[in-house]
């Protein structure tokens, strides 16, 4: 086995986190080296937000908590030392110009996601990082002298073993798991004797019954979505949703399954009720209705339909009013305008499981503030351990929250466990 001795601090993952964790531990003066398990940087990084990605948001950090979920606790030391405006300067003197759209979400301003993994590899390398490609770690362990061994495989067979007075990881969450993120650093973690709750998928879409039942997937733009527990309404949003063979998804249904998984925590879960008219008020609806069922007596109702829902949604719409798409406007009388309009207001899906690891965007759950010094970020079951990004607990809404969660905590723990390795008469 060949062993690698004289490092500082190992950094395990690639990401967004480990990638500001290894640059900010190397900006200590500490010797450094990250292993990335796939054969590029930032493999998730590149495809997130359709390949676009949203770098971060630029709203004042002091408004970050409204879109802040789990053990923020954990943020407060992270985003002090790194907040948005940091990474947007790092990212932007790599040669990478920055937009703001959507208000205040920020974009690479070529719109590739891939631009933003390389500016932070590049920033990366030239603190003095040694990054290690196709270096899959298998374990994390404690040696007989009190340093951290780390073992793995390098190109996917030769044996590694890395001793560090440091370790930091940083290998994200479960989400998307083709992209690597497969939850390693949870073992790890529990290995060191960590105790973790249950871990959730999240910003995920979801199976219902009924179904829309549509054989691809296609957006419905500007509608109202709530989840009911029982007569409790348990979350509220508007925006797009992306109807989908299996159910329900799209960035609507995302800002409401943080509340949706948990509410499955407790065992059952919620109803959603999609309303396709949320502008118009049930008076107004009606009026609409009864005006389009009396100017068009002689066409069918799935061709009145049409006029106020996409095709693909006609088949459900007209099952949920229980009303015969072959009855013409001339028999659709009062009750028929009530029906359409409680329809098109409030259609009903019983969630059945989310659509899981595969899609998820995000993970709920992973290592709590208990276990943790929040000012450090160091295992509070082992010196010299630290974890970062995803695999926290904690989480954000849609809009570049989850990836400033990851620079700002990566950047704490390696600021950390380079100051512990090198003294501070020697840092930078």
């Amino acid at each position: 086995m060949e062993r690698t001795m004289n490092i500082d601090v190992v950094v395990v993952g690639g990401g967004p986190a480990g990638l500001l964790a290894a640059g900010y531990a190397a900006m200590q003066g500490a010797r450094v080296t990250l292993l990335e398990k796939n054969a590029q940087i930032g493999r998730k990084l590149r495809i997130t937000g359709k390949g676009r990605c949203n770098i971060t948001n630029s709203m004042p950090m002091g408004h970050y908590p409204e879109h802040l979920h789990g053990d923020v606790e954990l943020l407060k030391e992270a985003f002090t030392l790194l907040d948005n405006s940091g990474i947007v300067a790092i990212i932007e003197k790599q040669g990478v110009p920055t937009v703001v759209e959507r208000g205040t979400r920020v974009y690479p301003a070529s719109g590739k996601a891939a631009d933003v993994a390389g500016a932070l590899e590049r920033w990366c390398s030239a603190q003095g990082v040694s990054i290690q490609l196709n270096s899959t770690v298998q374990e994390v362990t404690r040696n007989g002298e009190g340093l951290w061994s780390v073992r793995a495989t390098a190109g996917g067979h030769q044996p590694i073993e890395l001793t560090a007075q440091c370790v930091v990881v940083a290998t994200g969450g479960m989400g998307y798991p083709g992209s690597g993120s497969t939850g390693d650093g949870y073992r790890f973690a529990e290995n060191a004797g960590h105790r973790l709750g249950r871990i959730l998928p999240g910003l995920v879409g979801f199976c219902t019954i009924p179904t829309f039942g549509v054989q691809e997937r296609f957006t419905v733009k500007n509608v109202g979505l709530s989840a009911m527990m029982g007569n409790k309404e348990i979350g509220r949003t508007f925006g797009d949703v992306e109807i989908t063979p299996e159910g329900i998804g799209g960035p609507a249904v995302l800002q409401l399954s943080r509340a949706v998984q948990l509410a499955e925590r407790k065992g059952v879960y919620p109803t959603l009720v999609l309303d396709l008219k949320p502008a118009l008020s049930e008076e107004k609806l009606q009026a609409r209705i009864t005006r389009d069922f009396a100017s068009r007596p002689g066409d069918t109702f799935a061709s009145i339909l049409r006029g106020f829902v996409p095709a693909p949604l006609v088949r459900r719409v007209g099952a949920e009013a229980r009303i015969p798409l072959k009855d013409v406007g001339s028999k659709l009388g009062q009750s028929a305008v009530l029906a359409l309009q409680r329809a098109l207001k409030g259609i009903k899906l019983q969630v059945t499981q989310s659509e899981g690891w595969p899609r998820a965007v995000v993970t709920i759950g992973g290592i709590g503030v208990k276990e943790l010094n929040p000012s450090t970020l160091e295992s509070l079951c082992q010196s010299g351990l630290y974890f970062c990004g995803e695999v926290l607990d904690v989480d954000g809404d849609t809009g570049g929250f989850n990836l400033q969660i990851a620079y700002s905590t990566g950047a704490l723990a390696g600021q950390s466990a380079g100051k512990r390795c090198v003294p501070a008469e020697h840092s930078n």
